[in-house]
Order: structure tokens, then C-alpha cells, then sequence
């Protein structure tokens, strides 16, 4: 793996890459690290102008070769929040705390005063949230759910109907 950043023109050269077939990718001001700046969010954008690695076009390298002209398309996207309303089986919570996993993409969740888990920076997808609800060392209930982000935030509303020993 390689990466570089654009010149002030937007031109960049990744360097010392060894003959083979690569992929290529842009994903904002910060790489791997992307986080917003004033203007919002950047759209991952792989060779090709695809939304992912899967369509995009590959880049075949011969020892001593040079290839110009690969142009790429950053665009902003918006993001919106996964709201999430975790009850158990009658309608109580059936613990402090739950093991969330969003298996599309890496997140992390916050805990709001109110009880609900607010999971954010979801750009539009589909998505499938595992939830467990762990006590005691295991767990007593989970759920799992599959749901698409459009253009607006996503109340997801759990309710855990049994239990489960894991």
C-alpha cells in the first residue's frame, strides 16, 4: 500500500510501487483518518469514479513504467445518524449497556441522556446492525437488523422478544 497527497493543483504521484496490478483511491483531506472540514464530509472515490473497490478500475504497473492522466472525482456527501432504541422483552431495558457491531463499517456508538444510542457519520448505504445485550459474562438477548440510510437520519426501534446463551 501507498499513499501521497494532491499539490495545491490537485496532481499527486505515488512512488516506489514495485510492478503489479493496484487499485486507487481518494478519500479526503485526511486519508485513512477522514474527518470533516468546514464543507462536510468527502465521498470515498475509487479510479473510475466508482463508490468502492468493487467496479473500479485496476491500474497494471511494468517494471520502469509511468502512467499519467488517472483523474479521480471527489464529491461531498452527506452523513446522517443511526438512532437506536434497544427494549427488552417487556418493553424494559434489559440491561445498562449493549454490544453493537455495524458490519458494513467501522462505528462506534454514544449513549445519550435520554437511553438511546446514537450511532453517527453514516454516509448512505445498507447496513446490518448486530446488537447483543450483555450480563453477567453473557449474553441474555441480541438482535440483528437490516436497514438502509437514504437521505435522513434512521430511528432503528429494538425489542428484544427472549433470551439467548452464548
Amino acid at each position: 500500500m501507498s499513499d501521497t497527497y494532491t499539490d495545491g493543483a490537485g496532481h499527486f504521484a505515488l512512488k516506489g510501487l514495485l510492478p503489479g496490478s493496484y487499485f486507487v483511491c481518494v478519500d479526503g483531506p485526511s486519508g485513512y483518518e477522514v474527518h470533516p472540514d468546514p464543507g462536510g464530509w468527502y465521498k470515498e472515490s475509487w479510479y473510475g469514479d466508482k463508490p468502492s473497490e468493487k467496479g473500479a478500475l485496476q491500474i497494471t504497473l511494468k517494471e520502469g513504467s509511468e502512467r499519467d492522466g488517472i483523474q479521480i472525482k471527489v464529491k461531498r456527501e452527506t452523513r446522517y445518524r443511526v438512532i437506536i432504541c434497544a427494549k427488552g422483552p417487556r418493553s424494559e431495558s434489559t440491561t445498562d449497556s449493549y454490544d453493537f457491531d455495524l458490519l458494513q463499517r467501522e462505528a462506534w456508538e454514544v449513549k445519550h441522556i435520554d437511553g438511546n444510542y446514537v450511532i453517527p457519520n453514516i454516509p448512505p448505504g445498507h447496513y446490518t446492525l448486530v446488537i447483543h445485550a450483555p450480563s453477567g459474562g453473557h449474553y441474555i438477548a441480541q438482535a440483528e437488523r437490516h436497514f438502509d440510510v437514504v437521505d435522513r437520519d434512521v430511528t432503528l426501534r429494538i425489542h428484544f422478544d427472549g433470551a439467548v446463551d452464548k
